[in-house]
């Protein structure tokens, strides 16, 4: 059998913030989840986190925050994520400059 190197990453929003549903989705196998920074606040933030704390999970599940601008960088590095999703990339200076930010961090380029 082929290894699988196809990940699955689900966005959490309002429709997926219950508990209940949120570990539906853990347990139908996602990879990641990724936390959209374009809507919702830092209690929902600090919810999805807790349901990922939680959730019983068969293998790892990582989150990745998608950033818009700097506005949520001191959220994430407080709460120890180091996947970041940079949407609308649209200079390499954009880039760079979020990788200075985010020295440690592993950096998604989102070019949309």
């Amino acid at each position: 059998m082929e290894d699988i190197h196809t990940k699955i990453i689900a966005t959490i929003g309002p429709a997926s913030l219950d508990f209940n549903i949120f570990q539906q989705l853990v347990d139908a196998g996602i990879d990641y989840i990724r936390i959209n920074t374009a809507y919702g606040n830092e209690e929902q933030y600090t919810t999805i986190l807790d349901n990922l704390a939680k959730a019983k999970k068969q293998k790892s599940v990582r989150a990745i925050f998608d950033l818009k601008g700097e506005e949520t960088i001191a959220f994430a590095k407080k709460n120890n994520i180091s996947m970041f999703a940079l949407s609308f990339a649209e200079t390499k200076e954009q880039i760079t400059k979020m990788r200075l930010l985010l020295p440690e961090s592993f950096l998604i380029s989102k070019i949309e």
